[in-house]
């Protein structure tokens, strides 16, 4: 190997390790970004709110967009651990459906840091705490501010959820 490629593999490398330092910390900035927006103000229907705690044991929190809206943030308290244990599974795929237009957005996985989700071991579920998932959205253009959505995570579906 020559000089030249040790010199563009080390550039590489540190490049490489600068982007995947940059993710983690915006991931973690989006944990610790605004303050949350209560249900009601995402014009949750009451019943569904209802439905939402009591069947699932969860508060949903915020759904709004960020990052340049290249993501959406989807949050939630958990209210019962035991009834949302289902919703911090690893194995239930969860995705974000635009109600408009039927498209479907998945969470992000990178091989690095995983799934841009949180999940958990059912024992280790805190009640009182929020809980988060990003949905990508590419170029910011299948799910944008005012459009409606459903936030489905296995068999969890909660409808018409408003973006902010």
């Amino acid at each position: 190997m020559t000089s030249h490629q040790s010199n563009l593999n080390g550039f590489l490398s540190r490049r490489s390790l600068s982007f995947r330092v940059f993710l983690v910390l915006s991931c973690f900035s989006l944990m610790l970004s605004a303050p949350c927006i209560s249900a009601k103000q995402i014009d949750t229907p009451e019943t569904q709110v209802t439905n939402t705690e009591e069947k699932w044991g969860i508060r949903v929190v915020a759904l709004r967009s960020t990052m340049a809206g290249m993501m959406i943030d989807f949050r939630y308290k958990v209210i019962d651990a035991k009834k949302a244990a289902p919703l911090l599974d690893i194995k239930k795929q969860a995705y974000l459906l635009v109600e408009g237009t039927g498209a479907k957005l998945g969470v992000p996985h990178s091989i690095k840091i995983g799934a841009l989700r949180q999940t958990t071991h059912p024992n280790k579920i805190k009640e009182g705490f929020d809980y988060f998932v990003l949905f990508g959205n590419p170029g910011g253009k299948l799910a944008k501010p005012g459009d409606k959505v459903a936030v489905v995570i296995g068999d969890f579906k909660t409808e018409h959820l408003v973006i902010q």
